[in-house]
């Protein structure tokens, strides 16, 4: 039983925590939306095209990231830029375990254009 215990003590502890954190990507607004799952709580998401189009030219990515947004104050930031599809830097921390989440939680966003 002992065993037991401290295999699953040290499963938890292997779970907490991020794997990077103040990680710094450039992209353009694409989404904000209300995730919510049918077991955990309800979530503010925000979804960043890594592509990024400048008058016509740019990047064409078809690849996305999804961020949690832990912190509400950003909101209005991430709203006025999804409204004019601007181009935003963000900073986010990766988390090592988050099951009722997105692995990327937002931490700051500025509108870059």
């Amino acid at each position: 039983m002992k065993r037991i215990a401290i295999l699953m003590t040290a499963l938890a502890l292997a779970g907490c925590g991020n794997t990077q954190t103040d990680v710094e990507a450039i992209g353009q607004a694409k989404k904000l939306s209300n995730v919510t799952p049918l077991v955990c709580m309800d979530y503010p998401a925000f979804d960043l095209s890594l592509g990024v189009m400048r008058n016509g030219t740019g990047s064409l990515s078809k690849e996305d990231m999804w961020f949690t947004i832990v912190n509400p104050a950003v909101l209005d930031t991430l709203r006025r830029a999804v409204d004019t599809g601007a181009i935003v830097k963000v900073h986010y921390n990766s988390r090592r375990f988050s099951p009722c989440s997105d692995g990327y939680w937002l931490t700051a966003v500025e509108i870059v254009q």
